[in-house]
């Protein structure tokens, strides 16, 4: 009876999506993939279910660290739902895996999308942060400044200390150590707790170094937080 009631009454729409989504939450991704994906490529289904399962049909391979495959279907999402509550997060999402793939142009490129198409999300700060750090990497520092600068002032960066220690690393490597100074002090300061503050008080030293300033220099690297330096 129970095999003749499922032939009656398939499995409905709803009750796949929360399969797939409960495989997700369980962090089981290659069988949430399975389930999410086929609801996805069924253009028969309501749209807004769509969406979402090809959001986390793409999550999936993410997590799967499955990198070309996630920037595919990330890609095909935002060309099919660009109504999407998701497209935002789609778009930051993309933008990592481009940068670890050592895509860094195409990152920045989907990232600064991010920022002009959405300049009010919550993911706005962080891709002012990555979108900085990837020209810091590549000692492009006159790009980097002002990416930076917006990414300290944003809201929501998720990164806010490396970001400070980024911009302030930028102006050591120009041999601006006045302004290097300043943002590893304010680093030092508001963020003494971060893990990144142990280098950013070393740095200062050395900035005070550059500047001979020495008396600032014995006091900064005989400072209680350089022993937690390696």
């Amino acid at each position: 009876m129970l095999v003749f009631s499922s032939l009656i009454f398939p499995q409905s729409l709803s009750e796949k999506y929360d399969e797939g989504m409960n495989y997700f939450n369980r962090k089981e991704y290659s069988k949430a993939h399975d389930v999410l994906n086929k609801i996805k490529n069924n253009f028969n289904e309501p749209k807004e279910i769509r969406d979402a399962a090809s959001f986390y049909s793409a999550e999936c391979r993410a997590e799967l660290e499955q990198l070309d495959a996630a920037a595919a279907e990330f890609e095909n999402f935002i060309d099919q739902f660009p109504n999407s509550n998701f497209r935002h997060v789609a778009l930051y999402k993309l933008g990592l895996i481009y940068i670890d793939s050592f895509q860094p142009n195409t990152g920045r490129s989907r990232l600064t999308q991010l920022v002009n198409e959405y300049p009010e999300s919550e993911y706005a700060g962080s891709a002012y942060h990555w979108i900085g750090e990837t020209y810091s990497n590549e000692k492009k520092y006159i790009e980097a400044e002002p990416v930076l600068l917006k990414a300290i002032a944003s809201k929501n960066n998720n990164f806010l200390p490396r970001s400070i220690f980024v911009l302030a690393s930028n102006f050591e490597y120009q041999k601006d150590y006045s302004s290097a100074a300043a943002y590893y002090d304010t680093l030092r300061a508001y963020y003494r707790k971060n893990e990144i503050a142990p280098e950013a008080q070393f740095r200062l030293g050395v900035c005070y170094f550059n500047l001979k300033q020495y008396d600032a220099v014995i006091l900064e690297l005989t400072d209680p937080l350089i022993r937690n330096l390696t």
